[in-house]
């Protein structure tokens, strides 16, 4: 298939001949002809055949844009004299010995309607100037106009915007998704979308590459760190929109959009719109090394900086992107994310070493600043900034999160939020909800798991009710993790770590911001049923209204067990219910036995590790994850830590599944060096923040009597606890 592109008539022969005899010069011209001395690599080779590469080109005169073995480009006037089935090219200034990569032959033209413009045709032909010979060299498929042969090792060139069309014009082709499965592609220079964005439509503006689920892009694109600018799109009734549509069994790696509108309706994204699966098996597709610089993206359902939505069983692996500030992002109804908009349900994502800076304005459900709404989810190293911002008086508004806003089964590994977080119902720093269904009362919840470990809430946490520094509502573990500002409920549900959950166990971990609300209001967590709960400690002061206010928690239920939890902060309760220093009040009373001890701390175990397998159940071989799950299933009180080694361990097995997606082998050593280096950084910091909070601790009662080094002992205590506490082998064996 050749593209359409414009053409200006063929001047007469004679003129021809004559500006061929012009072009004859060297670098050594007298005056009158221009200073060559700032020309780059002016030489004395002049002119080189081209054959399929310059077939449309019916120009006498054109630029050649080249590209140096240091990546500068820079461009050379020449003449075209067509020769049979050859084209000979002259270069007005000589060419230096060397190797370059010619990119593309520019031309003026006019079009039917007689517009103005340059047409690039991309060529992707390496030129070897030598002895007085210009070599034309590297493979070209004149099929798809493409230089290069689409291999690994030697990638489609893409040179120009014509390039880039004509790959989105194949792919949406009958049949173009079978095209480039498996193929390779690099951009080679900064590519300018804008005029071509009009020239396909005015009123539309680009077709994504793989326009539907029957067009899908499977191949692997390179940007090679290379922008695509001016882009412009205006679909407001199509989906999978974005500078790709969609991708199945797809790569798109090293590429910034910068400059684009960009607006669809389901699945909209920056660089991807959405992302489909097989419909019998579960494949990896992946966008690695992207960015997002001063684009509008605006969509209904799944709405993302960098991808829209990721499909029924898809995996979708995110890494190493992220999102300016400069971008506008905007969704009317479900899923909005700096990084992802929306995962539905069967899909899995990895998302690694992302960040968002950009404002994540409020949908009616699931807002977060990496991910809006998504079902398995991995986030390991990633950062928001952006302000999260639902309406907080909306009923409607449910799931807003600083790093996620809804989702099913979510490990949160190394995560931290900047961004002031708000919402109505499930708001939380990190986390928002994850709540699978509960009466309309909001009574008999339930919720998937989530596993939250060294992480850490900065900004300011608002909602009507289930707010929390960390999370808003879910079923829990929480490890070595803190929140760092204040957490307002304006009804019921707030905790300095979660506003309310069913299941929970929450270690090492601590609250240093205020926190207020009406009723079930904690330092740690405003309401829990079971779980345990051990070296916690709240240093912010909790404020409630009506009833239940607790240090640690507001309301706990009979199966808890608290174990070196302390708080420093000021509890105040200006109704007339159940207030105390470390719990506000304990549910019904009932006879413990030895047995129903022993249930509670299995539970906290059981639910982690189940939780943990099913996150990995529509991965293939899950077994083996399965397996790796009960091989660390150890009693003792080092649950964050081990199920940390869980979740790394299954993160690498999933990864290093798909070889087709050019996983790198040494990946997993990374990401596990990654977590570690940056868990035990973390953990640094949120114990110099206890210490300092410690001494600097004071109190006010006339009654209460310390003797000299109490607060050296009990930080003393403390510390040693939690050495114990890391120590593994230690834990287990006592």
């Amino acid at each position: 298939m050749k593209t359409v592109k414009l053409r200006l008539g063929v001047l007469e022969s004679g003129l021809l001949l004559l500006f061929l005899i012009l072009s004859v010069v060297s670098c050594s011209e007298k005056d009158g002809t221009p200073d060559t001395s700032q020309i780059l690599h002016c030489g004395e080779h002049f002119e080189f055949h081209l054959t399929d590469e310059a077939e449309s080109v019916n120009e006498p005169k054109v630029t050649c844009v080249l590209k140096d073995e240091t990546g500068r480009i820079f461009r050379r006037d020449a003449y075209v004299q067509k020769d049979g089935t050859s084209s000979i090219l002259s270069f007005l200034q000589g060419l230096a010995e060397g190797k370059f990569l010619l990119l593309a032959l520019e031309y003026e033209a006019y079009d039917q309607n007689d517009k103005d413009g340059v047409v690039s045709v991309g060529v992707g032909r390496y030129l070897e100037a030598m002895n007085n010979v210009i070599r034309v060299t590297g493979a070209y498929n004149s099929q798809y106009d493409f230089g290069g042969s689409g291999t690994k090792d030697d990638p489609y060139k893409i040179n120009c915007d014509t390039d880039l069309y004509n790959l989105q014009a194949y792919v949406n082709s009958d049949g173009g998704e079978k095209l480039f499965v498996g193929a390779y592609f690099e951009q080679t220079t900064d590519i300018d979308l804008f005029d071509r964005s009009y020239y396909i439509n005015f009123e539309y503006g680009w077709q994504p590459i793989g326009k539907s689920t029957t067009n899908s892009f499977q191949g692997f694109y390179n940007g090679n760190g290379y922008k695509v600018t001016g882009l412009f799109i205006n679909r407001p009734n199509q989906s999978a929109v974005g500078l790709f549509g969609c991708l199945y069994k797809a790569e798109i790696r090293n590429l910034t959009v910068e400059g684009a509108s960009i607006v669809g309706d389901g699945a909209v994204g920056g660089i991807v719109g959405g992302v489909r699966g097989a419909g019998d098996k579960i494949w990896l597709s992946r966008v690695a090394n992207c960015k997002l610089v001063s684009c509008s993206v605006k969509g209904n359902v799944g709405v993302g900086g960098i991808v829209g939505m990721n499909d029924v069983l898809t995996h979708l692996a995110i890494d190493s992107c992220s999102v300016e500030a400069s971008n506008k992002l905007s969704c009317s109804s479900y899923g909005i994310g700096g990084i992802l908009g929306a995962g539905v349900t069967n899909s899995a994502v990895s998302i690694m070493a992302c960040e968002n800076r950009a404002q994540v304005p409020g949908c009616l459900k699931n807002m977060g600043g990496i991910a809006g709404g998504v079902d398995t989810a991995i986030v390991i190293s990633c950062y928001n900034y952006g302000e999260v911002c639902g309406s907080a008086t909306d009923s409607q508004v449910l799931g807003v999160g600083g790093i996620i806003g809804g989702s099913g089964i979510a490990n949160l590994i190394d995560v931290h939020n900047y961004g002031n977080v708000s919402g109505y119902k499930g708001v939380g720093g990190v986390l928002g909800s994850t709540l699978v269904t509960c009466n309309d009362d909001g009574s008999n919840a339930v919720y998937n798991s989530a596993y939250i470990q060294s992480s850490h809430n900065d900004g300011v946490i608002n909602g009507f009710k289930m707010v929390g520094g960390l999370c808003g509502e879910a079923q829990i573990a929480v490890s070595e993790s803190y929140n760092n500002n204040s957490v307002t409920a304006s009804d019921n549900f707030a905790g300095g770590i979660v506003g309310a959950t069913s299941v929970a166990a929450i270690h090492s971990s601590n609250n240093f911001g205020d926190i207020s609300g009406n009723e079930r209001v904690g330092g740690i967590a405003g309401q829990v049923q079971e779980g345990s709960y051990a070296l916690n400690t709240n240093f912010g002061n909790v404020t409630g209204t009506v009833d239940d206010v607790g240090g640690i928690f507001g309301k706990s239920g009979n199966q808890s067990i608290i174990n070196y939890c302390g708080n420093y902060g000021t509890i105040k309760l200006s109704g007339s219910g159940s207030v105390g220093g470390i719990v506000g009040e304990i549910g019904d009373p009932r006879k413990w036995n030895g047995w129903d001890i022993f249930e509670v701390v299995l539970g906290s175990f059981e639910f982690v590790t189940a939780g943990l397998g099913a996150a990995f159940a529509v991965i293939p071989h899950s077994a083996e994850v399965a397996h790796t799950v009960v091989h660390w299933v150890h009693f003792g009180m080092e649950i964050a830590a081990m199920v940390g080694n869980v979740v790394t361990n299954a993160y690498t097995a999933h990864l290093l599944h798909y070889p087709a997606a050019a996983v790198d082998p040494e990946e997993a050593e990374l990401v596990a060096a990654l977590i570690s280096q940056n868990s035990e950084r973390h953990y640094m910091k949120m114990e110099s923040l206890v210490s300092s909070h410690i001494s600097s601790a004071t109190f006010s009662a006339s009654d209460l009597k310390l003797l000299p080094g109490v607060m050296t002992n009990l930080e003393f205590n403390r510390s040693e606890m939690l050495s114990f506490y890391r120590k593994s082998e230690e834990n287990h064996d006592f």
